[in-house]
């Protein structure tokens, strides 16, 4: 008979300065992870793992080597394998995840429940085994954001990604909000009103 393990719960945060404010929501037991894919195109890739065990927190930063440099690579060979290894780890009670602008939460959602990841010694399957998404933060400039979901530019013109990466800004501006458990509106936009009732269209009943 398998073994029932209680999952980790997952927290991801999206958009605009997600890093820093992944690390607002840090607390003992908590580790917070980042990839930065400016380098993706290049295959390499930086992740940034902040750990709180104690009163101080323990900050690790590795330079990943992706033999094909992607998105979905990253996401297969670094990221997924990682999210098991930490629901292992003695002492991580909450993994919080702060995504690149250029992965989409969704996207990510879907590979944690479906990708499959071996793992030497454990039994091989998707990181959704072992860590649960339990709220999904989506950041937003107010600045650009309308401008971002209502424009053309492709999303390669303004992030390194893969040649082959044909989304558009809008795409991403759109799923951040549309996909969102809650949305955080950060500094000033140009028209207030118009901003939140877009956002309020494309997330309905979602605290802004």
């Amino acid at each position: 008979m398998e073994t029932v393990t209680k999952k980790t719960p997952l927290v991801l945060v999206t958009g605009v300065g997600a890093a820093v404010r992944a690390a607002e929501l840090a607390a003992p037991g908590t580790v917070v992870l980042h990839h930065d894919l400016t380098g993706v195109a290049e295959g390499l890739v930086v992740r940034t793992e902040t750990t709180w065990l104690g009163d101080r927190p323990d900050q690790r930063i590795s330079v990943v080597a992706l033999a094909h440099g992607c998105v979905s690579c990253t996401l297969r060979e670094d990221l997924l394998p990682l999210l098991r290894t930490m629901h292992r780890r003695s002492g991580v009670t909450r993994i919080v995840l702060a995504l690149d602008p250029v992965l989409e939460a969704e996207s990510v959602c879907d590979a944690i429940d479906h990708v499959a990841v071996d793992m030497v010694g454990e039994v091989c399957g998707p990181a959704g085994r072992d860590v649960e998404v339990v709220a999904v933060i989506g950041i937003i400039d107010a600045a650009t954001w309308l401008d971002d979901a209502l424009g053309e530019e492709e999303v390669g013109e303004r992030y390194p990604t893969s040649s082959d990466d044909d989304r558009t800004l809008a795409q991403l501006a759109l799923a951040q909000v549309a996909y969102a458990d809650a949305v955080v509106v950060a500094g000033d936009a140009p028209d207030p009103a118009r901003l939140r009732a877009v956002v309020r269209r494309l997330a309905p009943g979602v605290p802004i």
